[in-house]
């Protein structure tokens, strides 16, 4: 059991990396202060969607099929 000695370490920084702040949540943050309640839930609700849409595709391996395809890739 050579990874458990890693376990630790790894929670902590998943921990981390969960609490800071990305990209989507400034943008739904200052989307909700400029343009009002609505318009913040709308864009969350925009990212879990697209969030949803690429985790199914990486599920079903599209993701993997359009990188090894050129022609599906440009399209």
């Amino acid at each position: 059991m050579e990874g458990i000695i890693n376990l630790p370490l790894f929670i902590i920084s998943s921990a981390i990396l969960v609490i800071a702040p990305g990209p989507d949540f400034i943008y739904v943050t200052s989307r909700g202060i400029s343009e009002g309640h609505k318009a913040g839930v709308l864009s969350a609700l925009g990212i879990s969607v697209g969030l949803l849409i690429h985790t199914l595709f990486v599920a079903f391996g599209l993701s993997a099929i359009i990188q090894a395809s050129s022609t599906a890739y440009i399209l």
